[in-house]
């Protein structure tokens, strides 16, 4: 008997807001079957780190003692990000969020 925990992507969501969503399945497969199957839910920040994020979700599956996410997922993940992130409509709403956490982060540093 062989029992295996393995973590299988499935959506990437680009959002309008410049966020990227992103489900996992965490399977738990015994013999070749599938036993078990739930979601892992995460979203990059649209001024997020992709890479950043997704250490810290990796080290979260381990902790529950499933694979980390493949390299080759991640450069998936990067490369929608940066798609994304690189159209007209979409760079521009995340320059305005910028903009505006900066302004926000100002007026904190006065209030305090």
């Amino acid at each position: 008997m062989i029992l295996h925990k393995k973590t299988v992507i499935d959506l990437v969501k680009p959002c309008a807001d410049g966020r990227i969503e992103v489900r996992i399945a965490k399977q738990t497969v015994l013999n070749g079957e599938l036993l078990k199957s739930e979601w892992h839910r995460t979203a990059v920040d649209p001024l997020g780190d992709v890479d950043a994020q997704f250490g810290l979700v990796n080290t979260h599956l381990d902790q529950l003692g499933y694979s980390p996410l493949s390299e080759a997922d991640l450069s998936m993940i990067r490369t929608v990000t940066t798609i994304h992130r690189s159209t007209p409509d979409i760079a521009a709403r995340i320059e305005a969020l910028r903009i505006q956490r900066e302004a926000d982060e100002a007026a904190a540093k006065v209030e305090v």
